[in-house]
């Protein structure tokens, strides 16, 4: 995402209507930009570890979880990979964003 200086004053929710919801745009700012941005912040990584940035078009190549052998027991509960969580990512947030377009604000319970 290149934000030029309007946008940064825009709100991360104003951003994303702007955008239609475009999961590529979002998962680049929420895991990329943002990410790189943190890292400036020196203070934050002297006691943990810094995290990565992810960019959608370099994901790291390992094999899908249901491709590795997993320890018998419920399908919900193995391990999945990257490339598996961007792809539910990107599902999750076309199909809120199309319920959000039909119905409005999005209503959770807790």
């Amino acid at each position: 995402m290149d934000v030029n200086q309007e946008d940064s004053k825009m709100s991360t929710r104003q951003w994303a209507e702007s955008i239609h919801y475009a999961p590529e745009q979002l998962f680049m700012k929420f895991f990329f930009e943002d990410v790189k941005y943190l890292l400036k912040l020196d203070k934050l990584w002297q006691k943990r570890a810094p995290p990565t940035p992810v960019h959608i078009d370099h994901l790291p190549s390992q094999q899908t979880a249901s491709d590795t052998p997993q320890p018998a027991g419920l399908q919900d509960q193995r391990l999945w990979s990257l490339k598996e969580c961007v792809l539910v990512f990107v599902r999750s947030l076309i199909a809120l964003s199309e319920k959000y377009l039909k119905e409005g604000e999005l209503i959770w319970d807790k």
